[in-house]
């Protein structure tokens, strides 16, 4: 890893000299903040199995691959890295996957997963 610092004022002048920087700088902050929005709104107003189902259409729309029986995430993805994402524990998403795996909304194979029903998905977010 290498690693390089800017002292304030050198960020400062790169600024004055080429204005896009500042606007670069904001458009990644303010997506940034969008984003952090977003996770608090979900922490607060989704359950578990929510914010479990609505991070895989995240990841299906994002890096899904239709397959024949419906749409494969093409991330190898642990339980551990899925609760890291949504917010919760590795036990409280190993329980919803378990009951999504049930009902046939999903399927797992070697940490990749697939969407069946996409539809029953969504309405658990809403």
């Amino acid at each position: 890893v290498e690693c390089y610092t800017l002292q304030r004022s050198d960020f400062h002048q790169a600024i004055m000299k080429n204005p896009n920087i500042a606007i670069e700088v904001l458009e990644v902050l303010s997506k940034r903040l969008r984003t952090t929005d977003q996770m608090v709104e979900d922490l607060i107003f989704l359950d578990v199995y929510g914010r479990v189902a609505k991070k895989l259409l995240e990841l299906a729309e994002s890096h899904g691959e239709k397959v024949e029986n419906g749409t494969r995430i093409n991330v190898r993805l642990t339980q551990q890295e899925l609760a890291s994402m949504v917010g919760a524990s590795r036990e409280s998403v190993n329980k919803v996957m378990g009951y999504f795996t049930d009902k046939n909304f999903i399927s797992t194979d070697k940490h990749r997963i697939t969407l069946h029903r996409i539809a029953e998905l969504k309405r658990r977010i809403y």
